[in-house]
């Protein structure tokens, strides 16, 4: 198998990944709220409504699954850092997303990508297992950027390498 022969292959990767990461950039701009300190300078903090719904989400899905390993970590570590647990869930997304979108550390960004998918997922599906599915789609998204090195076509990733390499020749 030549270079040939898996180029269409690595453009649709290539593709997927700048959707997934404007979907992600898109869907983190609903729990972000500026602020302006000094009234000048705009800074992004994330939204209050984010920070209280997302626990919210949580407790509801810990009433319906309340033992496992899971519901474990829902209830001591993010139920009690609920706010905390909103903000990295939140600046994860903007930071996946960017990396996605520009190809830079794709590893990582599906990664993150992944964590933010399952945080996602438990706080939707706690209506119907339904409400989960497209984060599922993500999380299948987000392994296969990690291993077909989605950033090697159309990406920063690929730019890296190259430069790497003519610079040990």
């Amino acid at each position: 198998m030549t270079r040939t022969d898996t180029l269409p292959a690595s453009r649709a990767l290539a593709f997927l990944r700048m959707v997934t990461g404007l979907g992600l950039l898109f869907g983190a701009y609903g729990k972000f709220m500026i602020l302006r300190v000094a009234g000048a300078v705009p800074f992004p903090v994330v939204a209050l409504h984010w920070q209280l719904e997302l626990p919210a989400r949580l407790a509801n899905w810990l009433v319906e699954h309340p033992t496992g390993m899971l519901a474990t970590i829902v209830r001591d570590l993010l139920l009690p850092h609920g706010p905390l647990a909103a903000a990295l869930i939140a600046w994860a997304q903007v930071i996946a997303g960017v990396l996605l979108l520009l190809g830079l550390r794709t590893r990582f960004a599906s990664i993150l990508t992944a964590f933010v998918a399952i945080s996602l997922a438990l706080a939707a599906g706690y209506r119907d297992s339904q409400n989960s599915r497209p984060y599922l789609m993500l999380m299948a998204l987000a392994f296969a950027f990690f291993v077909g090195a989605a950033g090697q076509t159309f990406g920063l990733d690929g730019w890296r390498h190259e430069r790497r390499r003519n610079r040990e020749l």
